[in-house]
């Protein structure tokens, strides 16, 4: 089945009104989100991509703390994957992060999971270990790490 066609879309911080969007993607994709919460913590950034209509194709969502990013989580609608829209996520939210002081990003992906280590493969994303048993399932994690180039270095 071919992807919807590509709404025009922004990529945004996620405000109040996005929350129950935000958290039926999240859901839909097997994740527990308050995205509430999360837009209150101060070292968190949850970003959406938002159509001009006004609805949320995807979000991305992390935390620059100490130098460092940690990817929590990326979901892409399912009808809009394989369009771009999760690349300009992460590419947004490691610029996001850059502006705070972030050198380095972390995350973790299910080894099953082959598009989305493609994606951050592609970012520079490199396996750097694995956490076996990771997920409620059983299966591993496999651990990324990615430099993010000083202001001025891309």
């Amino acid at each position: 089945m071919a992807p919807a066609p590509l709404p025009t879309y922004e990529i945004i911080v996620a405000r109040a009104e996005h929350d129950e969007s935000v958290e039926l993607l999240a859901r839909e994709a097997g994740l527990r989100l308050n995205a509430a919460s999360e837009r209150l913590r101060t070292q968190a950034g949850l970003h959406v991509a938002v159509a001009s209509e006004g609805w949320v194709l995807g979000f991305v969502l992390g935390w620059a703390v100490a130098g460092e990013l940690e990817l929590m989580d990326v979901c892409v609608a399912f009808d809009f994957r394989k369009q771009g829209i999760g690349r300009k996520l992460v590419e947004h939210h490691l610029s996001w992060a850059e502006a705070r002081g972030a050198r380095v990003a972390h995350l973790e992906v299910r080894p099953s999971n082959r598009a989305a280590q493609s994606l951050y493969r592609s970012l520079g994303f490199d396996e750097v270990g694995r956490r076996r048993a990771y997920y409620s399932d059983g299966e591993d994690a496999i651990l990324l790490r990615a430099e993010i180039p000083s202001p001025g270095g891309r």
